[in-house]
């Protein structure tokens, strides 16, 4: 029987830390402005309102204030600009994220949005998505064990899970499937950081099952409905999904429930890795918080 690696129970205890770490701070420096997130979104696409809603709520229980400033659908490029400046000059906001993807009446280039999330400023960059800070952990200066720089919050959700649950990458071999910059490439980085030989495969890779049928631990974040089979992985394998698709009996992931069925441990969906991303963006924004009030 596989073990099951929980990303409720964990999330709840990394929410329950950061709360106590954060009310014995203020107590000590009682002068400090509370820590704050701004929230942006462009129009109502219902999931995002969905995981917006998420945020907001373990915000709020660890102690957080939020802003949420929901823009309609046929806003300008200029005017989101203008907005992210004026909250990058507000010192009660601590950090800033831009809700993906944009609910766009008129929807922009890739490069714009790219640009776009340039300008949030690299201290108060809560998704760890500016270039500067990705190049932290890049250059191995920010990892999951020695922050000095935001880390994208899936990517750190992933190794928060691992650590949970007692499961160190070093001297492990580790296949991450998928190079986003959201979170294939920062989790690989972390991965190789934390002392793990580490091989990305993703659509032009040949054979990479070869590799997957050998790694101790398989990090799936493709964002193909079940693209990890049972014929891809040994007894032995650890799975974190990080797929999210929703089937005809609910959510499911990138990885096959029956590839899941055959591996030593996995993360579920619903309930794995997602509840780790928000808890994890509260830690970036509490490290942010500290170095402007602290």
């Amino acid at each position: 029987m596989p073990r099951i690696l929980d990303g409720k129970d964990v999330s709840s205890s990394l929410s329950l830390r950061l709360k106590n770490r954060l009310e014995a701070q203020r107590a000590a420096h009682p002068r400090a402005r509370p820590p704050k997130l701004a929230i942006l979104q462009v129009g109502a696409n219902p999931a995002s309102k969905a995981y917006i809603s998420r945020k907001l709520k373990v915000a709020s229980e660890i102690g957080i204030l939020t802003e949420h400033l929901q823009l309609a659908s046929d806003v300008s490029e200029s005017e989101i600009e203008a907005q992210i400046e004026r909250l990058n000059e507000d010192p009660s906001v601590h950090g800033l994220i831009v809700q993906l993807p944009l609910d766009q009446k008129t929807k922009s280039s890739e490069s714009w949005l790219n640009s776009l999330l340039e300008k949030i400023h690299p201290l108060k960059d809560a998704d760890g998505l500016a270039t500067s800070n990705l190049g932290k952990i890049f250059a191995g200066e920010s990892t999951a064990t020695r922050w000095t720089a935001p880390i994208p919050a899936t990517a750190l959700g992933v190794m928060r899970l691992l650590e949970h649950y007692g499961i160190s990458p070093r001297s492990k071999t580790c296949v991450v499937i998928g190079k986003s910059r959201l979170v294939g490439n920062p989790t690989a980085q972390l991965m190789l950081q934390a002392g793990a030989t580490v091989s990305i495969v993703h659509s032009q890779s040949p054979d990479w099952s070869s590799l997957t049928r050998q790694a101790d631990i398989i990090v799936v974040a493709a964002g193909v409905k079940h693209l990890l089979k049972p014929e891809h992985v040994s007894s032995s394998s650890i799975i974190i999904d990080v797929g999210i698709h929703r089937s005809e009996t609910g959510l499911t992931g990138d990885a096959d429930p029956a590839a899941c069925a055959k591996s030593a441990a996995y993360s579920p969906v619903p309930g794995g890795v997602g509840q780790m991303t928000v808890a994890c963006l509260m830690e970036n924004l509490l490290e942010l918080w500290a170095r402007h009030e602290l």
